[in-house]
């Protein structure tokens, strides 16, 4: 295999705090193995991420939606029919994205979620973020994600189709998995496993981003005089938030409460994008209404907020000195399962219900469209004044889940020294 350079595509740093993770528990991991390996994320951020990054041998390439369909896709297409008669389609004559495609021993996907009905609007993307890949000979890697229902006719097809190219599917959770089965028979290329993020380390980090500040107001939150008061973590979602006219106002009744019971509250993002006025993967103006939203005399004292940008080491540091967390984000309950923090999961689709189950948690599971505020404050209150007994549940239920994610970065590595020595 002459080409070095590792891919990863479906993942940013800047942006969804969840793909970052993900996508840097990748690159720390392998480079245990080599720290001399090469990547080139493939990113619909491309100029914010190159901006950010400093690692010498991480470049940036553009996975945007307008470039993998006017420019990406039909140069790939040109290539592989040059291919098929036996030509090679010169580097000068290709966009500098396909060339570093080209140049990939493998590509690792790293979509959270794709190839799932009700979600066709998004079926293009997912197709073209692997297809160039696979008409240019790169063999493409699922990492664990969320996969079907496949029930609808177009995303069936695709399915069959795509996943059926591709060399491994690791499949987050049992639910993904039975979905995968469903499908026309990939014997021996699918296999469980769990979400990249558990294997996030502080020194994964590939950007600083916002982290003198968010260590501010750790000290802040940390001080001995508050830590008196229990500290709950909200982590809101501006994808939930699209579906329901009033969740600004529930969220800031139910803070409201919680600070009536003398309970102090952080609103915490894994989606920001400071700066940017779009909601997109980006939870920072939904952050700022609920504050305002929660008009309340001597707020200041008890109701904290992060509205800038941070990564996901930074976000683990906020949830760890919390008592309990509230998430409506996936990856904010991957933040707090991995620091073992008692969490509830307010979410949508199995993601959320089948990763509680792993850890015996599914009383701390509402879906968002059906939870009530007081059976919120309910679970809250039950998560504080089962803080020990919950903690040790999570710190016991781990290290499966750990050793799932492990063995995804076993394969990928035999995968890249098969290459190299075969």
């Amino acid at each position: 295999m002459p080409n070095t350079s590792i891919g990863i595509v479906g993942g940013t740093i800047h942006g969804n705090r969840g793909a970052q993770a993900m996508l840097e528990s990748l690159v720390g991991r392998l480079r245990r193995h080599d720290s001399g390996y090469q990547f080139t994320i493939f990113s619909y951020y491309p100029e914010k991420d190159a901006e950010l990054i400093t690692d010498p041998l991480t470049t940036v390439a553009s996975a945007k939606p307008i470039d993998l369909v006017l420019k990406i896709f039909p140069c790939a297409m040109v290539a592989r029919l040059a291919m098929l008669v036996g030509l090679t389609c010169p580097s000068g004559l290709l966009p500098r994205d396909v060339v570093k495609l080209r140049q990939c021993a493998i590509l690792l996907d790293i979509a959270g979620i794709s190839f799932s009905d009700g979600r066709e609007k998004f079926l293009p993307f997912n197709i073209l973020t692997i297809w160039p890949a696979m008409l240019l000979g790169v063999p493409v890697v699922k990492c664990a994600q969320a996969l079907g229902p496949f029930e609808g006719r177009t995303n069936r097809l695709a399915a069959n189709w795509f996943l059926g190219r591709c060399k491994r599917i690791f499949g987050r959770g049992k639910e993904t998995l039975d979905h995968l089965e469903k499908l026309r028979p990939l014997v021996g290329r699918i296999q469980e496993s769990s979400d990249l993020a558990f294997l996030h380390e502080p020194e994964y980090a590939l950007s600083d981003e916002g982290t003198a500040r968010t260590e501010a107001l750790v000290h802040i939150l940390s001080a001995a005089e508050q830590a008196e008061k229990p500290l709950i973590c909200v982590c809101p979602s501006n994808v939930v938030a699209g579906a329901g006219e009033d969740y600004v106002q529930g969220i800031a009744s139910i803070l409201l409460q919680l600070g009536d019971t003398g309970k102090r509250v952080v609103l915490l993002p894994t989606a920001t994008r400071e700066g940017s006025t779009k909601t997109h993967n980006n939870d920072l103006l939904l952050i700022r209404n609920i504050y305002s939203a929660t008009e309340a005399p001597g707020k200041e004292g008890w109701l904290y907020i992060v509205d800038w940008d941070l990564g996901f080491s930074d976000i683990k540091n906020v949830i760890q000195i919390s008592d309990a967390v509230m998430t409506f984000r996936f990856h904010g309950l991957i933040a707090a399962l991995s620091t073992k923090r008692p969490v509830l999961a307010v979410g949508w689709g199995h993601k959320y219900r089948e990763l509680m189950e792993q850890f015996d948690l599914s009383d701390f599971e509402l879906d968002y469209g059906k939870f009530s505020i007081a059976e919120v404050l309910e679970r809250v209150e039950t998560l504080v004044e089962n803080q020990a007994a919950l903690t040790r549940q999570i710190e016991e239920s781990l290290p499966p889940i750990v050793a799932l994610c492990e063995e995804q970065l076993a394969y990928v590595q035999k995968e890249l020294d098969k290459g190299t020595h075969g």
